[in-house]
């Protein structure tokens, strides 16, 4: 691994960590994987990265609860492998919109639940879920767009090929 794709490796686990709120190793291992696509075992990811293989297979566990990678197996191997997904996009825009709506759920719930004395309460609920509202009206208008972009790339690439 030459020293660009090192420093790039590093930066993407701080990144990661400081504005994602996933491990460092998450990051690092993102990182990896945007710059080699080639499957990778739990063995190869704890060598190139220098972590343990418990490390390795707690974050590419997480990576993929969140549809960063896929796991899959080959005939007559029994290791795992790890890539990027063919459409993490679409999956982090599941993501996020499941994790929007369950606070905007968790806003109504408890502003419809509240007392009449806790009207000031109620008010600052009802705007946090204006909010979320908001944003979660913006996250559809994303994916749709962004799925737009990705078929007329692909259309693109398929008339050039």
């Amino acid at each position: 691994m030459n020293d660009i794709s090192k420093e790039f490796i590093e930066r993407m686990g701080l990144l990661i960590e400081r504005e994602a709120g996933f491990s460092r190793i998450a990051g690092r291992m993102l990182g990896f994987f945007l710059l080699d696509g080639t499957p990778r075992t739990l063995d190869e990811l704890a060598e190139m990265l220098q972590i343990s293989k418990a490390s390795a297979s707690t974050n590419a566990r997480i990576l993929e609860q969140i549809g960063l990678l896929e796991r899959f197996r080959t005939f007559g191997d029994r290791r795992d492998y790890y890539r990027i997904g063919d459409s993490p996009w679409e999956n982090l825009f599941e993501v996020a919109r499941r994790r929007n709506e369950a606070v905007l759920n968790l806003l109504e719930d408890t502003a419809n639940g509240l007392p009449a004395e806790m009207e000031a309460s109620r008010l600052r609920l009802e705007e946090w879920r204006d909010f979320y509202r908001f944003i979660l009206e913006g996250q559809a208008d994303y994916a749709a767009r962004w799925r737009q972009k990705v078929a007329e790339k692909r259309a693109l690439e398929a008339t050039r090929s």
